[in-house]
């Protein structure tokens, strides 16, 4: 079992809250953010512009193009139904990624079945 799986496994079902970021609950970002956090050592409290500009190297805009391939760590960046750029996930392997949702809480999803929603995948600058 992966450094990831292992800080993953006991948050499964910790529930949603919007703007969460602890073991009280999380929302999509904030469960991304503290398990980088936890996993990586990139930092907590910084605002989200500043957290994606400065700790990721690489980003790939997916809509119209091949997926890439997925690694453990990569951000995945999704749309709902009619909004853009407003879910995350944090790829586990190459078929699963960790996110928090209202109906679920942390929970973990298929990549495959997400795909077609994936619309930016950013890659951690920091080694694994």
């Amino acid at each position: 079992m992966s450094k990831l799986e292992e800080l993953v496994r006991p948050l499964i079902g910790t529930p949603w809250v919007h703007g969460g970021m602890s073991l009280e609950g999380f929302d999509c970002f904030g469960i991304v953010r503290y398990l980088t956090h936890h996993g990586l050592g990139l930092p907590l409290e910084e605002n989200q512009i500043v957290f994606a500009t400065t700790h990721f190297e690489e980003a790939w805009w997916c809509q119209n193009a091949h997926p890439p391939v997925y690694r453990p760590w990569d951000v995945l960046v999704m749309r709902t139904k009619h909004r853009h750029s407003d879910h995350t996930g944090l790829v586990i392997d190459d078929r699963r990624f960790v996110t928090a949702t209202e109906a679920a809480g942390v929970c973990l999803e298929l990549i495959g079945r997400h795909q077609e929603r994936i619309i930016q995948v950013i890659r951690a600058r920091v080694a694994r």
